[in-house]
């Protein structure tokens, strides 16, 4: 099996090389890209010397960094600029989120080669469902997320996991965004800022309504209070 050294080695050449020609700029370990209004990125990580995982994630240029933990404009803090997207997920290996090491330099080189390709591919497959905000704000309305409220009520009550699965599927923003699995309150902040941005403010107080104190974290109450502050 290969080192962490030899992986770092090969990381930088096949992955680098390879989204380069897609557009993304690397900065260590992360490998950025601008498309239009779109900043999306890359990231890899490693995991007790034998193990790595890739991240992608998307956010708008426009819209405050998405790190619950600070204030909506406050500066960027010093971490992985994927930490602070709207979207998030990982790269999975057949449902698992790590994929290990492989055991020669050729096999990671075609490994490596392979996932950063599939990354940039559900990246450009999201993007398309995004668009440049615009057409998230027409698919997913307050009462499409007010609809998903209520079947997401339902599915933590399910007592099995194939219920919870098929009410999971069955909701409207995870049926737009496959694989994403977007939850409630994120969502609505999401789209109380696109509504903001495009000068829907009358939109605002409608989807706030739709995050519920009970589901609201600490870390996501600035962003509520934010948006309440546009609306005035």
């Amino acid at each position: 099996m290969i080192n962490t050294t030899q992986f770092a080695r090969i990381r930088r050449r096949i992955v680098g090389s390879c989204l380069s020609k897609l557009g993304y700029a690397a900065l260590g370990k992360e490998y950025s890209a601008k498309f239009g209004p779109q900043l999306r990125y890359v990231t890899f990580s490693t995991a007790f010397g034998k193990w790595f995982e890739v991240s992608i994630a998307l956010h708008f240029e426009f819209l405050p960094p998405f790190d619950f933990a600070v204030w909506p404009g406050a500066r960027v803090p010093s971490k992985m600029c994927s930490e602070l997207c709207a979207f998030q997920r990982h790269v999975r290996n057949d449902g698992k989120q790590y994929y290990h090491f492989p055991e020669t330099e050729i096999a990671a080189a075609d490994l490596l080669k392979d996932v950063a390709i599939q990354a940039a591919m559900k990246l450009d497959e999201v993007g398309a469902t995004c668009g440049d905000g615009q057409r998230l704000l027409e698919l997913i309305s307050p009462q499409v997320l007010a609809t998903d409220l209520a079947v997401f009520r339902q599915l933590r009550k399910a007592q099995t996991i194939e219920e919870q699965r098929r009410l999971s599927d069955s909701m409207r923003i995870r049926q737009l965004l496959p694989e994403w699995c977007p939850h409630i309150v994120p969502t609505a902040i999401l789209m109380g800022y696109l509504a903001s941005h495009f000068g829907h403010t009358d939109l605002i107080p409608a989807y706030i309504s739709v995050a519920p104190n009970d589901l609201i974290e600490p870390k996501q109450a600035p962003y509520l209070e934010d948006l309440r502050g546009r609306v005035n």
